[in-house]
C-alpha cells in the first residue's frame, strides 16, 4: 500500500493523501495448541519542502511499526515518539488454530508548501517455517469468519479485506 503527495504554488499550496487498510487472517490445523507465525514488513516515508510529513503506522499481533519523515513545524509530529524514516521488520507471534486475527495498516502524507510526500508499507504473514509441525498449519488471509468459525473467502466478501478509508485530496494555491 502506497501514497504520493506533491505540490506547487508556494506557501498556501495543500495537499493530503493516504489511507488505511485491515486484513483479516487465521491458521486452520489440528488441536489447538499456539502456532507460530511471523509477521514481517517494509515500510518508507520520505517528505521535501518546507513544510511536510509523511508516516507509516501498522499493528499486527506481534506488536507495531512506524515510520515518519517530516519538515518544519511538522518536526515534532515524529519527534514526540522517535520513529525512523523507514523500517524493516519482523514480529513473531503466536495463535490458536481457528481463531481470527488482524493487521492494520495507515498511510498518510501532509505538505502545506511546495514540496513531496511519500509513504509505503508491505506486509506479510507467514507460518514460521523452523515450526517442525508447520507442513499441516495453513494460513488463509483476508478470509471470513462465519457463525463461530471460519469460512472460505471469496473477492468480493464483507469479511475479507474491509477498506477503512483512502483519500487524496489537492487544494490549489
Amino acid at each position: 500500500m502506497s501514497t504520493t503527495a506533491s505540490t506547487v504554488g508556494g506557501p498556501n499550496a495543500l495537499a493530503i493523501a493516504g489511507g488505511s487498510a485491515e486484513f483479516f487472517f487465521y491458521v486452520t490445523g489440528p488441536g489447538n495448541a499456539p502456532v507460530p507465525l511471523i509477521f514481517s514488513a517494509t515500510g518508507t516515508t520520505s517528505v521535501t519542502g518546507g513544510q511536510a510529513y509523511g508516516q507509516v503506522e501498522v499493528v499486527s499481533p506481534g506488536g507495531g511499526l512506524n515510520a515518519c519523515s517530516a519538515t518544519g513545524s511538522y518536526a515534532s509530529t515524529c519527534s514526540n515518539v522517535p520513529q525512523p524514516s523507514a523500517f524493516s521488520s519482523a514480529l513473531p507471534f503466536s495463535l490458536a488454530p481457528n481463531s481470527l486475527s488482524d493487521v492494520t495498516m495507515t498511510i498518510a502524507c501532509n505538505l502545506e508548501t511546495t514540496g513531496t510526500c511519500a509513504a509505503s508499507v508491505d506486509p506479510m504473514i507467514e507460518i514460521d517455517p523452523t515450526f517442525g509441525y508447520a507442513p499441516i498449519y495453513t494460513r488463509f488471509q483476508s478470509g471470513c469468519w462465519r457463525n463461530g468459525r471460519a469460512g472460505g473467502f471469496e473477492f468480493g466478501d464483507a469479511g475479507g479485506l474491509v477498506l477503512v478509508g483512502m483519500y487524496k485530496r489537492k487544494v490549489p494555491s
